[in-house]
């Protein structure tokens, strides 16, 4: 037991040193990096086709309520062609 325990202690010793270089020169690059292509994705490549889509939706919406005025027309004049005016 006492054997594993100094063996332990020096590799914990080199270990959390290395762990740090790593995190440093491996790591930090690789998130730093995602962090950028997150950020330039995020600004205006993703306004440009909500506010397509935005515009796209109030055409869709003008249409409808222009089909909605014809089809009220249509149902007054057929009211009106019932009644015998």
């Amino acid at each position: 037991m006492e054997d594993t325990i100094a063996l332990l202690i020096p590799v914990i010793g080199v270990s959390i040193p290395l762990v740090i270089v790593v995190g440093r020169f491996i790591v930090q690059p690789i998130v730093t990096a995602l962090t950028r292509h997150i950020d330039s994705r995020s600004g205006s490549d993703l306004v440009v086709p909500l506010s397509q889509q935005m515009a796209a939706v109030e055409q869709r919406i003008q249409q409808l309520e222009r089909s909605l005025d014809r089809v009220v027309q249509e149902q007054e004049f057929n009211r009106q062609l019932h009644s015998g005016r």
